[in-house]
């Protein structure tokens, strides 16, 4: 009696443990990522080794589709080099996903921004995304990371590093992602950023990095009924960790840096961003555009924005800034001489400083038109009282889509239709002139290199001694429609003096 009683104890006891360990082998992954997320981590992300991205073969089908011109302006070769996102997205309802946000030259590659985090559209939230890079002396692609986002927005370069924000984690809100390759081909991936949804834009200002982000907690409670908006994320540590400074607006986008000032960009409203930010009391939350002070300006108490507690005491040991709202700077007043200002939600992109001044691009709501407007400023001052900014003239009816340094040069990057716009059916199947502008004061302009194709080129970027631009659409394919901006989105190029 007593062996049958110890052999159903050992029977019970194993039924426990076997139970137990299915338990573990089904949740334990699910019970071990939810426990990690409980605290900001730097992880190392393993390159792929796998093999070249076979794009190769669809070089001439490629070039068929991009339906390339000689150069109008600056002579040399144009080629194609391929479509490594196709390979990705490969349906033309998907193209949309393919548009080649960012381009960066990096340690002897080029990198090639994808993906599409909108929430609507024939491509929403299109991740995981690859993060492609081409190497020039193989000319081969190759995957280098899958990245847990549903879009790469934006590459920045310090200091022998290049960053990528986590412009739309797949993972969960309570940590946002920073993404950091170093020269030797290591990648980190920073989950440091607390609450936050979307990050934007990195900038670097008196020995603090900057973060622009929206995060799930940016007003206190009994504000509207729903918390998320804009906020900045302030880290002395480059990164591992940071003091939050919650905006309460739509979301930061860009920072502008001029007169030895750093500024973010929220949103400019339009009707729609209007009608929800009163809708969630927002009026003394949002501004369009916020100063980051050290040492606040003599102003209203309810003007200024202070930071919270950090992620870790190493932040909090010195002294953080405050966000005051610059009411003044609105839409009239950062995009002068452009009809929809005011009119239109918009937002500032790609801004770069540029010796004294801040270059950059706003971008306005497309509503019912066939593509949005896309303009390049230069701003000289956004002193109170000295607001003093221009509109970079391009041809009538260009679209601004990339800005980048080339020594002490700026270069703007701009399509424009080569069908009249007024017939929307004609609009969407039009061809697109190409140009890059160069110029070393922001008043003369020297044209470098025109030329035409079935997309406009939206990215540009050295690489050694050629250029590379990227086509891509400027609007997501409309249902059951296929056009040749379309087919071609995705395509690289490479210009050769």
């Amino acid at each position: 009696m007593r062996a049958a009683r110890g052999l159903l104890l050992i029977g019970l006891v194993l039924v426990f443990v076997l139970g137990a360990l299915a338990i573990s082998a089904h949740f334990g992954p699910r019970l071990l990522a939810r426990w990690q997320d409980l605290q900001p981590r730097v992880t190392e992300l393993a390159p792929h080794s796998a093999p070249p991205l076979a794009v190769q073969p669809a070089v001439a089908a490629a070039a068929a589709l991009a339906a390339l011109s000689r150069p109008l302006i600056g002579g040399g070769q144009l080629s194609v080099l391929g479509n490594p996102a196709a390979l990705r997205y490969p349906d033309c309802h998907l193209a949309y996903a393919r548009n080649p946000w960012d381009l960066a030259a990096f340690d002897g590659g080029l990198y090639i921004g994808l993906g599409d985090a909108s929430n609507q559209g024939p491509s929403p939230n299109a991740g995981p995304v690859p993060l492609i890079r081409y190497d020039p002396v193989s000319d081969r692609f190759h995957e280098e990371l899958i990245l847990p986002e549903e879009q790469i927005g934006r590459f920045f370069r310090r200091q022998g590093a290049l960053w990528l924000t986590g412009d739309d984690p797949r993972q969960s809100w309570r940590w946002g992602n920073l993404y950091r390759r170093d020269a030797h081909g290591g990648w980190l991936q920073y989950r440091t950023l607390p609450r936050t949804i979307h990050a934007y834009a990195l900038a670097w200002h008196q020995g603090r990095l900057f973060a622009a982000i929206s995060i799930t907690e940016a007003v206190p409670e009994g504000v509207g009924t729903e918390r998320h908006g804009s906020a900045v994320a302030v880290s002395t540590d480059e990164g591992l960790s940071w003091s939050l400074i919650p905006l309460g607006g739509w979301r930061i986008f860009d920072f502008l840096q001029l007169d030895g000032q750093l500024f973010a960009a929220d949103v400019f409203p339009g009707p729609g961003i209007q009608r929800w930010l009163d809708a969630e009391q927002r009026q003394g939350w949002h501004a369009p555009i916020y100063a980051l002070e050290m040492s606040p300006a003599e102003t209203s108490p309810a003007e200024t924005i202070t930071a919270e507690a950090s992620t870790a005491e190493a932040s909090t040991a010195e002294a953080m800034p405050t966000a005051r709202r610059r009411l003044d700077l609105d839409a009239k007043a950062l995009f002068p001489n452009t009809p929809q200002a005011g009119e239109r939600a918009a937002v500032v992109a790609r801004a770069l400083p540029w010796g004294h001044r801040a270059a950059y691009l706003g971008v306005f709501a497309r509503w019912q038109d066939p593509w949005p407007e896309q303009g390049a400023y230069l701003a000289e001052s956004l002193r109170e009282g000295d607001v003093r900014v221009r509109r970079i003239p391009l041809p009538e009816g260009a679209i601004a889509l990339d800005l980048r340094l080339e020594g002490n040069a700026l270069q703007v990057l701009f399509a424009v239709p080569e069908t009249d716009v007024a017939d929307a059916d004609a609009a969407l199947d039009t061809r697109w002139r190409s140009s890059l502008w160069s110029s070393q004061d922001g008043e003369r302009w020297e044209p470098m290199l025109s030329f035409s194709a079935n997309a406009p080129a939206r990215a540009v970027e050295r690489l050694g001694d050629d250029l590379y631009l990227a086509l891509g659409s400027l609007s997501p394919p409309d249902e059951g429609r296929c056009t040749a901006a379309d087919q071609a989105t995705g395509t690289l190029l490479r210009w050769r003096r």
